[in-house]
């Protein structure tokens, strides 16, 4: 908005008289022609949902590592084997850790940054209720787009009675009990190679919990950088691996007791570990768990 209009729009508003239709024109122009930069420092509560979309708007798509890829393509065509893929992906794209609080996206934001058919299946906190998930198997992953394209961490929850169950719902946090970490070894390998486009091809399979995102994100922030915590943090990226994996050693990760997801931020307790050799891009391997009742704070 330029400085004319703004000064113009503030002696409209102080103005006593009775508004004409151009001065009603002149306002509906300025709500219309908002900037990012006039967005910025307005609440979410204040803003519509449409102008919730301009303040977010972003083009921040993941781009593939060429160096990855074409060891990708290699281990496909089986001139290479794992352990040198993993090689080529630990110099070129290394994990790195989470080391600080994520942003948690307000509700307003939620229903902003979301399309119409997906607000339908309803948001934790407006439109749907936790309870009403609670003890529920569901399986939680990002949403991509809304990242993609606004910036803005979702967690999207799925029907986990089964492989590629329908969204039930969206919400700001997850916490999961009985945890397993699904995944497709094909697609991940297809995506690292350039065969088809990023897409969400893994998802956490788990007995929901139902925890205020504040609870969630207080426990996390307890757990994140404590050298002594019982929780593991753990990622997923089909432009590096096919499966979850232990942020800090990269091995797979198979199954948990319980997962904390605040955002993009995923930690797990109780975790089984495979060995990356048995996958492409099995069960068996390290178990770390603590059974001693004393140490597990509730959320």
């Amino acid at each position: 908005m330029t400085k004319a209009l703004a000064g113009l729009a503030e002696l409209l508003v102080k103005g006593g008289s009775p508004k004409t239709k151009a001065q009603e024109v002149l306002e509906t122009f300025i709500k219309k022609n908002k900037t990012k930069d006039d967005l910025k420092n307005i609440s979410d509560e204040d803003l519509s949902l449409e102008d919730i979309k301009k303040k977010y708007k972003v083009n921040q798509k993941q781009k593939r590592i060429p160096e990855v890829q074409t060891a990708a393509q290699k281990l496909y065509e089986g001139k290479i084997d794992k352990e040198f893929y993993d090689r080529v992906v630990k110099a070129y794209q290394p994990i790195n850790l989470i080391t600080e609080m994520p942003e948690v996206p307000s509700l307003k934001r939620i229903q902003g940054t979301l399309k119409s058919n997906q607000l339908e299946e309803g948001v934790v906190g407006i439109n749907k209720k936790g309870t009403d998930l609670d003890g529920k198997r569901v399986a939680s992953r990002l949403d991509i787009p809304a990242y993609e394209n606004y910036d803005t961490w979702i967690v999207s929850l799925h029907d986990g009675t089964k492989t590629g169950g329908k969204a039930i719902g969206y919400g700001q946090s997850a916490v999961l009990k009985n945890v397993e970490f699904k995944s497709s070894e094909k697609g991940g390998l297809n995506i690292a190679r350039g065969k088809t486009p990023k897409a969400t091809i893994g998802r956490i399979h788990g007995d929901y919990l139902d925890a205020p995102t504040e609870n969630v994100y207080n426990k996390i922030q307890l757990e994140l950088n404590d050298p002594n915590s019982e929780y593991v943090q753990i990622g997923m990226n089909p432009f590096r691996h096919s499966y979850f994996y232990d942020k800090k050693t990269g091995e797979p990760v198979l199954e948990a007791d319980e997962v904390l997801q605040l955002g993009p931020l995923v930690l797990g307790k109780g975790v089984v570990k495979g060995k990356p050799k048995d996958f492409k891009f099995k069960k068996g391997g390290m178990v770390i768990r603590n059974d001693n009742y004393n140490t597990q704070r509730a959320i």
